[in-house]
């Protein structure tokens, strides 16, 4: 997927995360190998970091990511990551205008870095699963994007 992006990005800096918990790097090897395959005045400028701080951007740039992420909100972006993140959301298309299921939005009080408070975070994620616990099957859950991958005690 990242490499399809990178064919369409043209010949502009592209930063590539390495993957988690990887020793090995040959998936740089392997973006490279990809991208090599494009006509130079079209390729990608490729760069491979390990985590979002480790990313080198001159004063005046801006970056353009895919999917908003909480770890680069401190970067300058060309579109405004909550609203970035309001376009891409369940939320946002349930309360929108087209048709859809009946559905209950149960909002989050988190905001971007309350996730890393074990504390707060046990609790939201308790406040918010009460009424997940009280529903008949079928249902659907989904938590922000910044609460996945986290399990609650």
């Amino acid at each position: 997927r990242t490499q399809l992006f990178g064919f369409i990005a043209g010949d502009m800096p592209l930063v590539l995360f390495d993957l988690d918990n990887v020793k090995d790097l040959a998936h740089r090897d392997h973006a490279i190998q990809v991208h090599d395959q494009i006509t130079p005045s079209q390729r990608p400028q490729l760069a491979f970091v390990a985590r979002p701080s480790d990313i080198k951007l001159s004063a005046s740039a801006k970056i353009a990511i895919i999917n908003p992420m909480d770890s680069l909100t401190f970067w300058p972006h060309t579109a405004n990551p909550d609203d970035h993140h309001d376009l891409l959301s369940k939320r946002t298309l349930a309360l929108s205008t087209l048709p859809n299921p009946t559905f209950e939005v149960v909002d989050t009080i988190l905001r971007p870095g309350g996730a890393d408070d074990e504390h707060v975070f046990d609790i939201e994620v308790n406040r918010m699963t009460k009424s997940v616990m009280t529903r008949a099957c079928p249902l659907l859950s989904r938590c922000l994007n910044r609460c996945q991958g986290r399990v609650s005690s």
